[in-house]
């Protein structure tokens, strides 16, 4: 199975898929996806997560399971049986046990062999980069910002023809 996330980002089963993207991207992607609704979807997040209520409603089949620490969120893998699984990365599950970021590793490219595994952030930090080392694809999406839009405008000085002339465009002409 494969989901577009996005225009021209694809996501496969059998492959885990490292995110970095805006908070309403992630939400969007997911949840106004209609093909996730067949099948069951684990969110696993930290228990101050921002995304497991505008997700929720992406599927009848979605399950919800929070992680304190490493180890709780390396067993919650383990016993996942679901389609999509989908971790909301939080560093803080690694600042006192950071000899657990290879064995979750470890277990998120295990539970790639049965579904489609999505590790998500919003902002990127070491940890996040060294689980990304691991990872099959990794996508950095950016929104493009918004153009900002001045209320005064600036008086240009000099004459019109001197300014054409300074921003046209040149070329390289062969000699």
């Amino acid at each position: 199975m494969e989901f577009d996330l996005c225009t021209g980002i694809t996501v496969r089963s059998g492959t885990v898929n490292a995110v970095l993207a805006p908070e309403e991207l992630a939400v969007t992607a997911i949840a106004g996806h209609n093909e996730f609704r067949r099948f069951r979807i684990l969110c696993v997040s930290s228990p101050s997560s921002r995304l497991v209520t505008g997700i929720r409603n992406a599927s009848p089949n979605f399950d919800a399971r929070t992680a304190g620490t490493a180890a709780e969120l390396k067993g919650i893998l383990e016993a996942a049986s679901h389609t999509v699984i989908f971790v909301e990365h939080n560093p803080a599950w690694y600042v006192r046990h950071e000899e657990m970021l290879p064995l979750v590793s470890h277990v998120l490219l295990g539970r790639a062999r049965h579904a489609l595994v999505i590790l998500y952030t919003c902002e990127p930090d070491r940890t996040f980069d060294l689980l990304c080392r691991k990872a099959d694809r990794v996508f950095f999406i950016v929104l493009p910002p918004v153009p900002v839009r001045h209320a005064a405008r600036h008086r240009i000085t000099g004459s019109r023809e001197a300014l054409f002339r300074a921003c046209q465009q040149r070329t390289l002409e062969v000699t």
